[in-house]
Parts: C-alpha cells; sequence; structure tokens
C-alpha cells in the first residue's frame, strides 16, 4: 500500500526508557508526521490534468486490452513485450493520479478516526479504494475526479471499520455500522450541549427519526456482547473452560440421549423379532417404527390387501404375544407417545 510502502522505506528505531505504549504511540505519530510531509510535495492536479491522464490512462487499458486478446490467439512474443511496456505505463499513470489525490484520502480517513482502528490503517484502506476509482474512472462524463474517488475511498475505509472495528470485535454490516456511529455520534454531541444524557424524544427529534427507531438504537448501542470465546472465570487452563463449551447445544441431542434412544431402539427390535414378518411390519407401520412413518389401519389393510379389522385383529395379536415379555410396559409407553 502506499503509505505503508514510503513509511517502510523510513523505519524509525524507538526509544529508550519508555514504556511498549508509549513507545508505540510515539512510533505511530512518528510515522504520521513523516507520511504526511512526503504526499505534501505531490501537488494536486488541475481539472485539465485530470482530464489529460484520464484520458491517457482509458487509451493505454483499451490497448492492453487489444494486445490481451492477440496474445490469447497467437502468443506473438512481440505482442507480450509491447503488453509489458503498455501495463509499466499504466502503472506509472495510475501512480500519477494516486500521488496527487493521497491527501483527499488522509481527509476523509481522518473523519473516521477514533473508532477502534488506527488512522494509518484507515488510510491504507482509503489508499485501496483511491487505487480502485483510478481504475474506473472516465474523464469523458467531465466529473473532477475527487468527487468521483470520494465514494470509493469512503467506502473501503467503511468496509474496514465493519471488518475490523464492529462492536465488540464482531462483524457488522457497512451501512449498519455507519448508522449506529452516526447515532452515537449524534447522542454525543447532544449530551455535550445538553451537559446531561438526552432523552429518546430529543434525540429523535434532534434526528428526525421516529421514537421506535431511535429506541431500537439506543437498545442495540447501549447492549453488552460477550465472545464466546471468552473464559467464565473458572479452569481458565482447561481447554472447555470457554463459554461456548458451556452453552447447551439446541440443535443435537445429548450424548445421553442419544445413546438411551439407540439403546431402546434396539431393546424394541429385539423384541419384535419374535413375531410374524406381517406382525412386525404392521406394528411397525401402524406406530412409525424405524422412520417408516404413521399410517391408519385403513391404510395398512390396504397395503397388505386386508380388511381394517382384520389388521386390527393382528395387531392385537402380536401385543398378546409381546404382553408375556417384561419390556412390553415400556414399549407401550413408546408407541403411544
Amino acid at each position: 500500500m502506499l503509505c505503508r510502502k514510503l513509511i517502510a522505506e523510513n523505519p524509525r528505531k524507538p526509544g529508550h526508557g519508555k514504556s511498549l505504549r508509549e513507545v508505540s504511540g510515539a512510533q505511530d505519530d512518528d510515522l504520521l508526521s513523516f507520511y504526511f510531509k512526503e504526499i505534501a510535495r505531490y501537488p494536486r492536479l488541475t481539472f485539465k490534468e485530470e482530464y489529460t491522464l484520464g484520458k491517457t490512462l482509458s487509451e493505454l487499458q483499451q490497448k492492453s486490452q487489444k494486445l490481451a486478446g492477440k496474445i490469447a490467439r497467437h502468443k506473438n512474443p512481440r505482442d507480450i513485450l509491447a503488453r509489458e511496456t503498455v501495463e509499466q505505463e499504466i502503472e506509472r499513470t495510475c501512480n500519477k493520479f494516486a500521488q496527487a489525490n493521497l491527501r483527499l484520502v488522509v481527509n476523509i480517513a481522518k473523519k473516521y478516526s477514533n473508532r477502534n482502528i488506527e488512522l494509518l490503517d484507515l488510510i491504507s484502506e482509503g489508499n485501496i479504494g483511491l487505487l480502485a476509482a483510478i481504475k474506473r474512472f472516465d474523464y469523458s462524463k467531465g466529473h473532477h475526479f475527487a468527487t468521483y474517488a470520494s465514494w470509493w475511498i469512503r467506502q473501503t475505509i467503511l468496509k474496514a471499520l465493519s471488518d475490523k472495528g464492529g462492536s465488540g470485535g464482531m462483524r457488522v454490516p457497512v451501512n449498519a455500522n455507519h448508522l449506529l456511529w452516526s447515532f452515537q455520534k449524534a447522542r454525543n454531541e447532544l449530551s455535550v450541549s445538553l451537559e446531561r444524557e438526552p432523552t429518546e424524544t430529543e434525540l429523535a427529534e434532534y434526528l428526525g427519526w421516529p421514537l421506535k427507531r431511535t429506541h431500537e438504537h439506543i437498545r442495540l448501542l447501549d447492549r453488552t456482547y460477550t465472545s464466546l470465546d471468552a473464559t467464565t472465570g473458572y479452569f481458565q487452563e482447561d481447554e472447555g473452560s470457554s463459554l461456548k463449551n458451556l452453552l447447551p447445544d439446541e440443535v443435537h441431542a445429548r450424548p445421553e440421549e442419544t445413546i438411551l434412544e439407540i439403546d431402546f431402539r434396539e431393546n424394541i427390535q429385539k423384541s419384535l423379532s419374535k413375531l410374524t414378518a406381517r406382525e412386525k411390519d404392521i406394528i411397525e407401520l401402524y406406530h412409525g417404527l424405524n422412520d417408516r412413518g404413521r399410517y391408519t389401519l385403513k391404510e395398512i389393510g390396504e397395503y397388505f390387501q386386508l380388511s381394517k379389522e382384520r389388521v386390527r385383529q393382528i395387531k392385537a395379536k402380536a401385543f398378546e404375544k409381546l404382553r408375556v415379555r417384561e419390556p412390553v410396559n415400556r414399549m407401550r409407553d413408546y408407541f403411544d407417545s
């Protein structure tokens, strides 16, 4: 990235006798000061210069695309060399555009400082948006480049804030994160002017929002978030002490329940094995055993080409056979449930 590249060429050594926090803060200040001095050397472009550079870049990009098509068809060494030369020209033109607009990135990044991400990192993210804007800039529409690039710079910064500096370290959608930040900013401004915490009604009037919407934003901002990886305070050396390992699993069955279920099914199958094949099928179909689905006596009769009464008689006879066995009461409860 442009700002990191400039800084890397002029490293600073930390001072002696200072705490790590003091050294880190001093380094950040030195890096920012150096970066600001470096970008101040590049003059801003006039509208005419932006038009000329934009036109040159557009022509070079079109030429590169044509050469890429030729290379795909013929793979001529001359075309490959020519395209490499064109790509180098594109890079130089993009650098001229970027260097002249680095201060624009800084100005936009400063508006989003103090939001859990260092200013240098915000500037780096903004530079990514600047490069994206350069490649997509259409000079023929007659717009100032700064007007067009501001949107791209702002979007990359907001995305970085959403990914890395969201609420409690969680990723929040870009629009939601920006809306919550704007709401908090208005809340702070009112607190300063009123010298007290504003009420929901005062916030709603200040923002021009419905009272219900204001209440929802206050609830979201005042909510406490806890990471599932946070330790519970006990047995911290144990891997199972994190919060996510203590919360019950509401999706999957507990191991003991699964074991009991398997054991009970095995007991049922062991008991049903004493019946004839037809008696076993009727019991299973009527009570929905082995995931076969539950059917009425009439539906089972149609399947076996028997009357409803005959199916009932076979079912009753099967239970008479099972009644002499000890597990029958448990199975009867299972069938009735």
